[in-house]
């Protein structure tokens, strides 16, 4: 699995609430579940908005096939998040047959 999350996100309502989802990629044989957590980074005119969150836990399908993780954002500090661009640092715990694992990425997004 090589999980990232999906160029452009999309608020939910007005008052800056929204889910943050991605692929998780393909999975490796010795790869039996994960959980994806992330920060979301917002800057604008004053503070930034920040927000935090993970996914329930995933579990790799017989197949190994890849699907859509998705997480609520929940806001941290500064304003509401808005339409715009945001940055995510996200890290996806892995448990493989053989013991624990990790993946980690940045991105970039557009909120609409």
């Amino acid at each position: 699995m090589i999980p990232r999350v999906y160029p452009n996100q999309h608020l939910h309502n007005g008052n800056g609430g929204f889910v943050i989802n991605g692929p998780t990629g393909a999975w490796n044989p010795d790869e039996i579940a994960a959980v994806v957590t992330f920060v979301i980074k917002q800057d604008g005119n004053g503070p930034a908005a920040v927000g935090i969150g993970e996914t329930n836990l995933l579990r790799r399908k017989p197949n190994g096939a890849d699907f859509d993780w998705s997480a609520a954002v929940t806001h941290i500090s500064g304003p509401a998040f808005q339409t715009g661009d945001a940055d995510v640092q996200a890290w996806a715990s892995v448990a493989k047959t053989g013991g624990p694992g990790e993946y980690d990425w940045y991105v970039d997004v557009t909120i609409s």
